[in-house]
């Protein structure tokens, strides 16, 4: 059974790093920070609670993806089937903090990628009213 944890510590400069961890039944493991600098811009603008789980799981997906990958893995994406499952399950039994942190990142998301658009339609709008 896999289980994923957020592993939540204080530094000695008194910041907060959080850590999520994958843990597979084989004795490997992934590791990697719940950030949203890497999401894609391409998750759904939304405020439905299910749209929001949604994405969620897609941002969850992507660092997972990107945790396999950096760890030279290649072979495996490869398999991305079984990859996909491995990710399916690693989300299901992922403690309510993690899932409550990846809700976070999406609504973060969310609102990062709204407020970029309103301010590229204005600067869009007032490029056309200048021609």
């Amino acid at each position: 059974m896999i289980r994923c944890l957020l592993n939540i510590e204080i530094t000695e400069q008194n910041t907060v790093e959080k850590n999520v961890v994958v843990l597979k039944p084989n004795r490997e493991f992934l590791m990697w920070s719940p950030s949203s600098s890497t999401i894609e811009r391409n998750v759904r603008y939304t405020t439905s609670r299910n749209l929001i789980d949604q994405n969620s799981f897609h941002i969850f997906k992507q660092h997972y993806l990107e945790a396999l990958n950096g760890k030279g893995n290649r072979d495996d994406i490869s398999k991305l089937n079984r990859v996909h499952n491995e990710i399916v399950e690693a989300w299901k039994n992922a403690d309510k903090e993690v899932i409550e942190e990846y809700r976070n990142l999406s609504q973060c998301n969310y609102v990062i990628n709204f407020a970029q658009d309103l301010i590229l339609r204005s600067a869009q709008n007032k490029i056309n009213m200048g021609s």
